[in-house]
C-alpha cells in the first residue's frame, strides 16, 4: 500500500538458537488494550508481496481498530534460517514444514504480546490467502489458544490423498473458459495435437492433455531434486483430513471460478466452520482490496466475514 507500508521488525536474535524472522506490523488503526490483531499467515513468497496485495486487512482495520501483523514465511523473503545456505542441500532445508511455520507464528503472537503494551489480550485472528490460508486454517485448529478464529480464502485443505478427485481442478479451468464464450474451451481442447484419438484419465471432460497422476515418479522427481521423498498421507495425519468438526471459528472462502476450489471447504460442517462460496470470485479475490468493479457476491462475502470475525472477537475479550 503506497503510503501506508508498516514499520518491519524481526524476531529473534540469538544466532546459535534461533533465526531472524521478518514481520510487518501496522498499529495507526489499533485500540490499545481492546482492539483486535489481524494476522497475516505468510505463505510462498517475500512477505511485502503479501502485505502490499492484501487490501481486505487494510480496508477493515479502521473499523476493527485492529493492529495488522504480517509474518514472513520460513526460507523466504528475509526470513533464512540458514542464510545463503538455506536452500543448498536437505539437510538445511529439512525444516522448511508447515508445522514449523505454524510454530513460529505461534510463538511470534506470544511475542508481540509481551512487547506491545496493551496487546496482553487483544484477540488475534489468522487471515490467509491459498497455501497461507491453509496456514490460517491450521493454525487455529493447532494453536486454538493463540488465535481466535481464522479466515482461510481459497485454501485447498482436502487437495491431499484421494480426498478429492485430481481432476476436478482441471474440470474448473475448462467451465472457466467455456463461460468466457462459446467454443473456447472445445478450441483449445482441438490444439492439443496428442489428442487426436483420445479415449479417456482424462481431456475429454476437460480440455487438457491427458495425463496419470503418477506419485511415484513425482517422488522420484523430489529425490533427484531435494534428496527427500513426499510422505503421501502425513498431511492426513498431521491435519485431520475431512475429519475436523471438532474445530471451530474457520470461514473457508471460495471463488466459483477458483480451480483450487476443488480442494477447499465448499459446504458448511458446522456453526462455526463456515463455507462461504463466491459464485463470481477469482483465487482468494475477496481478500484483494475494495474495488468498484468487485462483482455482488464478494462484496457480500468480505460483509459476511466481517461480521464473524467480530463475533469472535466479542466472545475473545469475554473469556478475559
Amino acid at each position: 500500500m503506497a503510503g501506508k507500508l508498516p514499520r518491519i521488525d524481526h524476531f529473534g536474535f540469538d544466532e546459535n538458537r534461533t533465526f531472524q524472522q521478518r514481520y510487518l506490523v501496522a498499529d495507526q488503526y489499533w485500540r490499545k488494550d481492546s482492539g483486535p490483531i489481524l494476522f497475516y499467515t505468510g505463505n510462498e513468497g517475500d512477505i511485502e508481496w503479501f502485505c502490499n496485495n492484501t487490501g481486505f486487512m487494510w480496508d477493515v482495520a479502521e473499523e476493527l481498530n485492529a493492529m495488522l501483523v504480517f509474518a514472513e514465511h520460513r526460507y523466504y523473503g528475509q526470513s533464512l534460517p540458514f542464510g545463503n545456505e538455506s536452500f543448498s542441500d536437505s539437510k538445511h532445508l529439512n525444516y522448511l514444514t508447515s508445522e514449523q511455520a505454524l510454530a513460529d507464528f505461534a510463538v511470534l503472537v506470544e511475542y508481540l504480546k509481551t512487547t506491545i503494551a496493551g496487546a496482553q489480550h487483544s484477540p488475534v485472528i489468522a487471515i490467509g490467502g491459498s497455501y497461507g490460508g491453509m496456514l490460517a486454517a491450521w493454525f487455529r485448529m493447532k494453536y486454538p489458544h493463540v488465535v481466535a478464529g481464522a479466515l482461510a480464502a481459497s485454501a485447498p485443505i482436502w487437495q491431499f490423498g484421494d480426498l478429492v478427485p485430481c481432476g476436478t481442478f482441471f474440470s474448473i479451468v475448462t467451465n472457466d473458459f467455456k463461460k468466457s464464450g462459446p467454443g473456447c474451451s472445445e478450441s483449445i481442447r482441438n490444439s492439443w495435437g496428442a489428442v487426436n484419438h483420445l479415449s479417456s484419465t482424462d481431456g475429454v471432460h476437460d480440455m487438457f492433455e491427458p495425463q496419470k497422476w503418477d506419485f511415484d515418479a513425482l517422488s522420484e522427481e523430489c529425490y533427484r531434486m531435494w534428496g527427500v521423498r513426499p510422505r503421501l498421507s502425513w498431511m492426513l495425519s498431521m491435519y485431520g483430513g475431512k475429519n475436523i468438526s471438532s474445530h471451530s471459528n474457520i470461514i473457508f472462502s471460495n471463488g466459483g471460478l477458483d480451480p483450487w476450489s476443488a480442494g477447499g471447504v465448499t459446504q458448511n460442517i458446522t456453526d462455526s466452520l463456515v463455507a462461504v462460496v463466491i459464485p463470481d470470485g477469482a483465487h482468494h479475490l475477496d481478500l484483494r482490496g475494495r474495488n468498484p468493479l468487485d462483482p455482488k457476491s464478494v462484496q457480500q462475502a468480505r460483509a459476511m466475514e466481517v461480521c464473524l470475525m467480530k463475533e469472535w472477537i466479542e466472545k475473545a475479550r469475554h473469556s478475559h
